[in-house]
């Protein structure tokens, strides 16, 4: 029964309460002894049965809760020694090589020792209570830097608490949400930093969860998703600039030739070299078979070239590169689609079929080009092998139009950024001017600040330090130390633009 249903039933029984106080009242001056009689049995049994009805709403108001809590993470609230690692980020491996299947034993890394260091610190506050691994697509981060949690956890556990996104992490922070029972030594995990950029997530926000209980720290991933969000140039920065300024930063590179050398009398030539090429991490989720299906445009040797199915792959990977780092529609994919199509190709809705069928036919296990997750998105391994091809084209102009015209206030700084890098300036102004107006006050002062930097190297003095005045005058009297900075870093601005205009 739903906690609606009990609150009618608890309506009905207070209309019977009423009833029996005025038969009771009534009796009085009628003289009528059994009418009260009655009139105060009704009201006792009504009154427990509300207790009854108030109880059951309890029980069922708790379970409500308690969905909607789990509901915001991605496993329920328990130690980390208890929690499955391909649950939280940690891909599942499409590998033969190692022990454990799906969680292969875990293969030493050169910076564990270092991690497992600043994850102590963290939780006795001897050092920076959030901890960024930063590094590439699959070069291992997840694994190292849940690895480095279980190890450095505190005898009696370290409770391990993982939100969906942005929109649920600053929920679960809102007073009586859940978050506040949980006990001392906790850790956020936020998986991939870049989305939670990207949905609003800020240090101030970050900040928050670490002062709600002593021993509460932050533990992230920062590098294999939106990687656009990284500066391209010293005259700009990032939201994810002013998180990792205050981190411990740990970079993790691809395996090196000393942490596969127990690897080389097991494997064959061939796997060999792909593990050097691709590294261990990107070769546990089949990184080169992806690579292979990519280039050849072939699932399996033998098969014919899918050239539509290559097609809706680089326009996923077009959208992560513009910045985005959410999923796309399936309406947004197929309108995106056609301007990826080789000549010859017609773009029709069966042929566009057959290419997504193709995206999504897993190379190995569940690991395949495109992902479905409600909408599309593409493999972040594969993201990266786009991006990082040589002589790799800029995403088309129909994918920088959708980013633009379908961002909010945030993803549009994202997509700003992400023009910037590729010279596309009107397009990083447009995305910054939006992102200037929100409501989100790092967001505001970091789009208007490099607003005004695009302006100023594109000669547009004049606008540019109308810009930086606005930056002053919203954000001038902030109580917040790094919006005073920005301020600081915006009066600078204008000077330099001012003396080099004169």
């Amino acid at each position: 029964m739903t906690v609606g249903a009990w609150a009618r039933r608890e309506a009905v029984l207070v209309s019977c309460l009423a009833a029996a106080a005025a038969i009771a009242l009534v009796a009085g001056p009628l003289g009528v002894a059994w009418l009260r009689i009655v009139g105060v049995i009704i009201a006792v049994a009504g009154a427990c049965a509300r207790v009854v009805i108030a109880v059951q709403r309890a029980r069922l108001e708790g379970k409500r809760e308690k969905a909607e809590f789990a509901g915001r993470c991605r496993v329920a609230v328990k130690p980390i020694g208890e929690i499955d690692p391909t649950l939280i980020g940690v891909d599942p491996a499409a590998q033969t090589i190692l022990a454990g299947g799906e969680v292969p034993d875990y293969v030493g890394r050169t910076v564990d020792e270092t991690l497992r260091e600043a994850v102590a610190a963290a939780l006795d506050g001897g050092g920076r209570w959030l901890v960024v691994v930063v590094g590439g697509s699959k070069v291992g981060k997840s694994r190292t830097l849940f690895q480095a949690l279980r190890e450095a956890a505190p005898v009696g556990g370290l409770a391990f608490l993982a939100p969906v996104d942005g929109a649920a992490l600053r929920s679960l922070l809102t007073p009586g949400q859940g978050v506040g029972g949980l006990a001392d030594r906790a850790v956020l995990w936020l998986d991939d930093l870049e989305p939670f950029l990207n949905q609003g997530v800020t240090l101030q926000t970050l900040r928050e969860w670490h002062a709600g209980r002593i021993g509460r720290i932050v533990a992230a991933t920062y590098g294999g998703k939106g990687s656009e969000l990284i500066a391209p140039s010293s005259g700009l920065t990032t939201i994810a600039s002013d998180v990792l300024q205050h981190a411990c930063e740990i970079p993790l590179e691809e395996t090196t030739a000393d942490e596969l050398s127990g690897f080389r009398s097991r494997l064959s030539d061939r796997e060999f070299e792909d593990v050097e090429r691709h590294g261990l991490a990107a070769y546990l989720v089949a990184g080169p078979a992806l690579e292979r299906k990519l280039i050849t445009g072939r699932h399996a040797p033998g098969e014919d070239a899918c050239r539509e199915g290559v097609a809706v792959v680089y326009a996923a990977t077009d959208w992560a590169r513009c910045g985005r780092t959410d999923p796309l529609s399936e309406e947004m994919l197929r309108g995106l689609w056609p301007s990826h199509l080789p000549a010859g190709i017609r773009a029709t809705d069966d042929v566009f079929d057959v290419g997504l069928a193709w995206a999504l036919r897993p190379v190995a296990g569940t690991i395949a080009l495109l992902q479905r997750t409600g909408s599309y998105q593409a493999y972040d391994y594969v993201v990266r092998l786009v991006r990082d091809k040589p002589g790799a084209e800029a995403p088309r102009d129909p994918s920088w139009t959708a980013a633009l015209q379908t961002a909010t206030d945030v993803q549009a700084f994202a997509v700003g950024m992400a023009a910037y890098g590729w010279s596309r300036f009107e397009d990083a102004m447009t995305g910054l001017a939006r992102a200037r107006e929100s409501s989100i006050d790092q967001v505001a002062v970091t789009a208007g600040y490099n607003l005004g930097a695009v302006l100023g190297e594109l000669e547009r003095s004049v606008e540019a330090i109308g810009v930086y005045d606005e930056v002053v005058a919203r954000f001038a009297d902030a109580p917040d130390p790094a919006l005073r900075e920005a301020v600081a870093w915006a009066l600078s601005a204008r000077q330099e633009t001012e003396e080099g205009a004169d």
